[in-house]
């Protein structure tokens, strides 16, 4: 558009640096790093009880919620036998349910099968250091940790989840360089345009196209926007009911505000931070804003 049609362009990028995801990833691995740090680090120690017996407990926790066809209880020298017999569709290649076609589902199984078969060896056997030990179980001590201390940490830490979404960007910007893409004129984050994003909520709201929740969040309100004689699902119509896509965008927050939503279809745009999120103020309440959610 510049070199050809000789357009004067300000490339401007938006870096949406506080979603969901890196939410709880950087939050969980806060947590280890502390739990090491806490528990001799990750050096060439062996592995002490007190490690071993958190590592357990995840384990527990993690088959409870992540292969719940296994027994309660089952312990990590049973795991083997019992997994495959609560699971050998899935091992097999096949749909967990009979006459299924395999996809997503099964997927994330063998994943998680994957995981704790790891955790499960690493535990019978713990005489590596406590570096390797760590490499073999993080995958079940992350979400571990995090359900037990997630919500103990300061919503005002907002520099726990910075330094991922960082990392994440240099990354971005590292593989845009090396495919030739230009570097933006300007980068705007999220996280740095509060302000003015409570100030553009609380216009679509005096607008009539936003209300608030009881929990304190705000959500788009499509229908009287479409009644407002606008178009909403114009560019992409075959995703406007999309369930899935709705899930994906929403997070966390989609199951746990359906049904103070005036219709399903509607979307949040500022997110009410539940213990161990980071928040900024608001006239709603101590939240973020969302702009991940925006399904047709």
């Amino acid at each position: 558009m510049r070199d050809y049609f000789g357009f004067q362009i300000k490339f401007v990028l938006n870096i949406t640096d506080i979603d969901d995801k890196i939410i709880l990833r950087a939050r969980q691995q806060h947590l280890l790093v502390r739990f090491k740090e806490d528990h001799g680090g990750q050096g060439d120690s062996p592995v002490s009880r007190p490690v071993l017996d958190t590592t357990l407990a995840a384990f527990s926790w993690y088959i409870q919620h992540k292969l719940p066809l296994l027994e309660p209880g089952t312990e990590p020298r049973t795991f083997g036998t019992k997994v495959f017999e609560a699971y050998q569709r899935v091992l097999d290649g096949s749909a967990l349910r009979e006459g299924d076609v395999p996809g997503e589902n099964e997927a994330k199984l063998r994943m998680s099968i994957t995981t704790a078969t790891s955790a499960a060896k690493a535990i019978l056997a713990p005489v590596t250091t406590l570096s390797e030990f760590y490499k073999q179980t993080e995958d079940v001590l992350l979400p571990y940790l995090d359900a037990i201390h997630g919500s103990s940490i300061d919503p005002q830490s907002h520099g726990i989840f910075a330094s991922l979404a960082k990392k994440y960007e240099t990354r971005f910007f590292e593989d845009m360089e090396r495919l030739n893409v230009l570097t933006p004129d300007v980068v705007t984050r999220v996280s740095e345009y509060m302000e003015q994003m409570v100030s553009f909520v609380e216009k679509i709201i005096s607008n009539g196209f936003g209300y608030t929740t009881s929990d304190g969040s705000v959500y788009f309100d499509i229908d009287a926007f479409e009644k407002a004689g606008h178009f909403y699902a114009r560019l992409e119509p075959w995703n406007r009911n999309d369930k899935q896509l709705q899930a994906d965008g929403e997070g966390a927050l989609s199951k746990a505000t359906a049904a103070l939503k005036r219709n399903d279809s509607d979307f949040a745009l500022w997110k009410a931070s539940k213990p161990g999120e980071p928040s900024w103020p608001s006239p709603w309440s101590s939240g973020r804003p969302d702009g991940t959610s925006n399904v047709p």
